[in-house]
């Protein structure tokens, strides 16, 4: 039971790095461009930090049923809007970039 225990909190510290590195990541997209697209994947970005901190609670701290239960909505909650925000980022995201290659010039010397 006590290498479950290490496992799930390597999981959540790994888990928690890689947020916070696609948060900075997001974080200096938004900066140097203002899009909605950028903004969206951001705000889900957050969202999951949110949401991997509070997952993994359980497995450095003892919770009662009824915590648990509370917890779980919660997270419940912030998965479904942090991924609604970041598909949604992502879809602008990719619509622009593929607006912008249709009237991009074809070839790299900018010939048509």
């Amino acid at each position: 039971m006590e290498t479950y225990y290490a496992l799930g909190k390597s999981i959540v510290v790994l888990g928690v790095a890689f947020q916070c590195a696609l948060l900075f990541i997001q974080g200096w997209a938004l900066s140097k461009s203002r899009e909605r697209c950028f903004v969206l994947l951001f705000s889900g970005a957050a969202l999951g930090l949110v949401y991997s901190m509070l997952a993994g609670l359980p497995f450095f701290i003892r919770l009662s049923l009824q915590s648990h239960v509370v917890l779980g909505k919660v997270t419940l909650g912030l998965l479904a809007i942090g991924a609604a925000l970041g598909v949604w980022g992502m879809a602008l995201l990719v619509r622009s970039y593929y607006n912008l290659s249709q009237n991009a010039p074809f070839g790299s010397s900018g010939k048509t």
